[in-house]
């Protein structure tokens, strides 16, 4: 199941393509996207554990669709989502 939301959170669903444009707007506030994605996928329920999970992968990531996709990913594949 992990790996499923993994790739779905890249390749999108059923061949439709995830539209990020919203998030990529946001990367100048990295914080600002965690936030915004905590609120949206874990309904503010992402622990402190899991935020810095997040901001730890996003700032390694070299392009910006990536750094999206990989908070994302790591959203979907947190106790926090799995829970909802």
């Amino acid at each position: 199941t992990h790996d499923r939301l993994k790739y779905t959170a890249i390749r999108g669903h059923q061949g439709r393509e995830i539209d990020y444009t919203e998030e990529l707007a946001m990367l100048d506030d990295v914080e600002s996207l965690i936030d915004h994605l905590d609120v949206l996928l874990t309904f503010g329920t992402m622990s402190a554990t899991t935020r810095e999970a997040v901001l730890d992968r996003v700032v390694n990531e070299r392009f910006d669709l990536d750094r999206v996709r990989i908070a994302v990913q790591v959203i979907v594949t947190s106790p926090e989502f799995s829970v909802l």
